[in-house]
């Protein structure tokens, strides 16, 4: 059996990976091992607190596998039968598949560890990739148990991938040398979102003649929607702006509550696939993502870039230093209502997202999946030089 070129190993099958991997298999030999079936594969997604489409089309590139997934996602630990399961099927696939480079994305599980180990133990350079950062840690025992876990585990792959500052940061703070970091950039398939919206009746009634804000995500603690409800309430000459909530999840009823006992010009929407939210931010005028923690990076934005959207989000969002500061938008202080009505206001000031559109659209595009593929074609690339030179 002639050896593959490249084995990828990844927690699921994700709708924005989908692309990436596409235009890598134009110029590389794949074979993609899924660690689970699709998230939501049963139809529930345990954040979103109901049954979901994420609308991951069908696979067009090379051969994959997803391993069957028999347990609750939430429930699962991480030294679990089931985990070990997967840890020993990846150690399987990566003896009998021979591959020349393996790509892990992601390394808090046992499965990816033990890619890591087995790939070191038997000579096959890597390539790990994750969306990790330190920022807004709530647990000082978490995040000294990752100050011991973590520098062994990241010194297991020859190539570390960072998808941003905050990113490369929490590597180097982890004792990863500069010399094995390469950027990959992290994004959607923004063709999907840089489109002319189609008519759609109910879509239609949020352009309904006022500023629109739009949040798009999950109805949860960490995503402060609440945050914002409070801010949107907070600011002057409200009557001139409206706002509309994408998701479900464990706080929607409080806040259509709160909404509706405050007056407030609040359109509520279940999850949409992304079709129907590309058309959705086609109609709106700025995105606005208040994290209060845990936002590695926060792909929504360069869906909102995508579609010519400006967008606010909080100093907690991943990708604030890399598409928002100073370029597309505001980065407000993280849980301050002040902070955040000065953003909005300020926004809403400056008019339709008209002005805004050319330059989100040149900061998205170095975040393109063509870009993505791009980057990690490169990294395999240098891989399969130290491979040739191992051999």
């Amino acid at each position: 059996m002639m050896p593959l070129e490249l084995l990828i190993i990844t927690p699921y099958p994700i709708h924005y990976q989908m692309p990436v991997f596409e235009r890598l298999a134009e110029t590389r030999e794949i074979h993609v091992l899924f660690l689970r079936q699709a998230r939501g594969a049963s139809g529930y997604d345990w954040e979103f607190g109901k049954k979901v489409d994420f609308g991951i089309r069908k696979i067009g590139f090379g051969n994959s596998l997803a391993l069957p997934t028999t347990r609750d996602e939430k429930s699962e630990s991480q030294l679990s039968a089931e985990q070990l399961r997967r840890a020993l099927a990846v150690i399987r696939a990566i003896v009998r598949l021979r591959p020349k480079a393996v790509y892990v994305h992601g390394f808090a599980g046992l499965p990816e560890v033990a890619a890591l180990l087995t790939c070191r133990l038997t000579g096959i350079p890597t390539l790990l990739r994750s969306v990790s950062y330190d920022l807004g840690e709530r647990s000082r025992l978490r995040s000294g148990l990752r100050k011991v876990l973590y520098p062994p585990i990241l010194s297991l792959a020859t190539r570390i991938g960072y998808i941003g500052w905050h990113n490369r940061a929490f590597f180097l703070n982890h004792g990863v040398k500069p010399h094995r970091l390469r950027y990959v950039p992290h994004g959607v398939d923004n063709a999907s979102f840089d489109t002319d919206p189609e008519p759609d009746e109910e879509l239609d009634m949020v352009a309904r003649r006022k500023f629109t804000f739009v949040f798009v995500g999950k109805l949860i603690d960490k995503k402060a929607p609440d945050l914002l409800l409070r801010a949107f309430r907070a600011m002057p000459d409200r009557d001139t702006a409206m706002l509309a909530i994408v998701g479900s999840g464990a706080m929607k009823g409080d806040l259509q509550r709160y909404a509706e006992q405050e007056d407030l010009d609040v359109d509520f929407f279940d999850f949409l696939a992304q079709r129907q939210l590309a058309a959705l931010l086609g109609r709106c005028d700025c995105l606005v993502l208040p994290s209060r923690y845990q936002e590695t990076w926060g792909l929504v934005v360069n869906e909102a870039l995508a579609s010519g959207l400006p967008v606010i989000v909080s100093d907690r969002v991943g990708c604030a230093p890399d598409l928002v500061m100073g370029k597309t938008g505001y980065v407000f202080a993280s849980d301050s209502v002040e902070s955040l009505v000065q953003a909005m206001d300020s926004m809403r000031r400056q008019g339709p997202k008209s002005d805004y559109r050319d330059r989100t659209k040149m900061v998205v595009d170095s975040y393109s999946a063509s870009a993505i593929a791009e980057a990690l074609s490169s990294v395999v690339g240098e891989l399969l030089v130290m491979e040739g030179s191992m051999a």
